[in-house]
């Protein structure tokens, strides 16, 4: 029996039969590449399972696959030592059946590694088959979730039907499309006939209102470039075209194929059009998989749709709820070291690609807090985008704004590089605004982002003027998309009111900063807080709100919100103490602060102790050399009150 295993296992089985064979071979380079594409696809395959593993799949089958196959694994290795004969030194009729023997043993070598190649591949089927049926249930089970929240809200079923991407003549177009798809259906009970009829409602409740409007693109955060189908009008329902995607996949024998992985691809799309996001990574997931599979057996003709695969695939993964963004960051970085070895192939066709790549890798380093990292990868694509830019504007201008939006908000982080980062703000705020004109629900989105940046780069300079302005063109946009689609534009919104209230306070004016970060909270508490994300966000807003009533003298009020906001921060440090341990010294530091004003001695001492604690754990060897005095001070400062 074989018994349990391991990736170790397999890594460990897969070298010492390539090493066997290698000996057994006779320098045959035929057998010696055989038995290395057979290593590539164990390790390959070790690679699905620790994914499988670390993303809590269950994977029975796989794993069952996967014991009988080290069972087979072990019986060819103990096989192919056989086929190694040693001839005795001076044994010249050993020597003879050595060299007689020789064709019909690399005969044998060949056919085994074929068949063992085979069990390996029939491994990887059955996993990609299990994930096909899960994908597909768990995107047929949130579509129907979506349409039921869509039933009692326009707004939700304006953009689940895809009329707030539509102008009017577009609208009339889908109506009369959605009318020929329900006569085509034979069965009047299935999914897509009930689909088709809340569509058809759907687009006349939206040609009777007067809120019908041109397209806006919900894509601006993926920038990607792609050789695998993405036309616009195989896009314009993106329910129907999920559901049909997701049908193509129900041959089982066809997974590894170009095909599949353009439609992955082409599903990751319309999922993300949808907001399902975590279906949409999945889909996104799946297709990094075929393409790393095709890539392997076909590398010049493959590896662009490796590279794009891996490139959406980070992203998703990035904008995921508690996504694994150290996993995205290596993704990323692969898909930019495979555009960059592309693009010195082919420069015209490539260079564009790293580009949006470089953009991508500069999102997730930012989220990793890897401000240096990131200032030099924004620099570079600023530059590649110049260049495309002079050549072709109408195509490269949305992407060189986007990188110049990006790269102010680097350079506002650099200490000395202040009024840089404003002038390339200004730069991006010039270019969406013009792009904004010509298209205005197409690039609104844009503009929104560039004058926001503008106003943080504002603020850091003291133009708190300058900065409330800019930051209140930016709410303005933000709350008429809001109105069209408010899943994906209400936190973008929260966390522009909240900027409005630093600047309103940074003024002075600590009334409006308390109205403006109240709105921003309002918002905040609609979300759903199973993810530390949000959670991270409103323990934030709190602290301002806090902050405000401070300032306005309403301690009591103050006192409240410091104390949910506590509480918040505690949550999160049991989750991930390194990350969030900071933030929860800083509120308990306020928190005593302010029962020390109250007069409430005897809890504020416990408080602060706590937040000394808190910093201990972070800044052990600052503490070591500076804190011990100050420490002393604050406890013998207590003593006296």
């Amino acid at each position: 029996m074989a018994g349990p295993f391991s990736a170790r296992d397999f890594i460990d089985l897969g070298l010492a039969i390539k090493a066997t064979i290698d000996q057994a071979s006779d320098n045959q380079e035929q057998l010696k590449s055989l038995a290395q594409d057979l290593y590539d696809e164990i390790h390959f395959l070790c690679k699905i399972d620790l994914e499988r593993i670390t993303s809590s799949e269950s994977g029975k089958n796989l794993k069952r696959d996967l014991t009988a196959l080290k069972s087979d694994l072990i019986d060819y290795h103990e096989r192919c030592n056989k086929y190694i004969i040693r001839p005795e030194q001076n044994d010249r009729l050993a020597s003879v059946k050595f060299a007689l023997l020789g064709w019909k043993r690399r005969n044998d070598i060949h056919q085994e590694i074929i068949t063992i190649k085979e069990k390996v591949n029939v491994c990887f089927r059955h996993f990609m088959v299990a994930r096909f049926v899960d994908m597909g249930q768990g995107v047929n089970d949130n579509i129907t979730r979506r349409i039921n929240e869509a039933l009692s809200d326009h707004s939700v079923a304006a953009g689940l039907v895809g009329t707030n991407r539509m102008n009017p003549r577009v609208i009339n177009t889908a109506l009369a499309s959605a009318r020929n798809e329900l006569k085509k259906l034979s069965s009047t009970h299935s999914f897509e006939n009930n689909y088709l009829l809340f569509k058809v409602k759907t687009i006349k409740d939206t040609l009777l209102s007067s809120s019908s409007s041109r397209p806006i693109s919900f894509r601006g955060s993926i920038i990607a470039y792609s050789d695998m189908n993405d036309s616009d009008d195989a896009m314009e329902d993106a329910v129907l075209d999920s559901l049909r995607l997701i049908r193509t996949f129900s041959n089982k024998e066809g997974l590894s194929t170009q095909s599949t992985a353009e439609n992955l691809y082409r599903l990751a799309l319309t999922l993300g059009d949808l907001d399902l996001r975590e279906d949409a990574c999945a889909a996104s997931e799946l297709g990094a998989m075929v393409c790393r599979d095709l890539a392997r057996k076909d590398a010049d003709r493959y590896t662009p749709f490796l590279a794009d695969a891996l490139d959406q695939y980070s992203v998703l993964l990035t904008q995921l709820l508690d996504g694994d963004v150290r996993r995205a960051l290596g993704i990323s970085e692969e898909a930019v070291k495979l555009y960059r070895e592309l693009t010195l192939k082919d420069p015209r066709k490539f260079k564009p690609r790293l580009a949006s790549s470089l953009i991508n890798l500069s999102s997730v380093m930012l989220v990793l807090r890897r401000h240096e990292d990131r200032l030099n990868i924004l620099v570079e694509s600023v530059k590649s985008l110049r260049l495309l830019t002079s050549t072709d504007p109408d195509q490269f201008n949305p992407r060189l704004a986007r990188a110049l939006n990006n790269l102010a908000d680097s350079l506002a982080t650099v200490k000395g590089r202040g009024k840089e980062a404003l002038s390339t703000a200004k730069e991006a705020v010039d270019i969406a605004e013009a792009l904004a004109d010509n298209d205005p629900n197409g690039f609104n989105p844009l503009l929104a982002t560039c004058l926001f940046t503008q106003s943080k780069c504002l603020d850091s300079l003291n133009c708190h003027d300058d900065a409330v302005s800019s930051i209140g063109m930016a709410i303005s946009i933000r709350r008429d998309l809001t109105k069209r689609n408010p899943s994906r534009y209400r936190p973008l919104l929260s966390e522009a009111l909240f900027s409005l209230s630093v600047s309103h306070s940074a003024q002075g004016d600590h009334l409006r900063a308390l109205g403006a970060i109240e709105e921003a909270l309002k918002i905040d508490r609609t979300f759903s807080y199973t993810s530390s994300v949000p959670r991270q966000t409103l323990g934030l807003h709190l602290a301002q709100l806090a902050s405000c009533f401070n300032k306005l003298d309403h301690r009591n009020d103050a006192l409240k919100v410091m104390e949910e906001t506590v509480k918040i921060r505690r949550e999160l440090v049991m989750s991930n103490p390194k990350e969030f341990r900071p933030d929860l010294a800083v509120s308990l530091h306020n928190l005593s602060v302010n029962l020390y004003k109250l007069r409430r001695f005897e809890e504020a001492r416990k408080i602060i102790r706590e937040a000394v604690e808190s910093v201990v754990h972070f800044l052990t060897p600052l503490l070591r050399t500076r804190a011990p005095s100050n420490t002393l001070c604050w406890k013998s400062r207590w003593r006296t009150r």
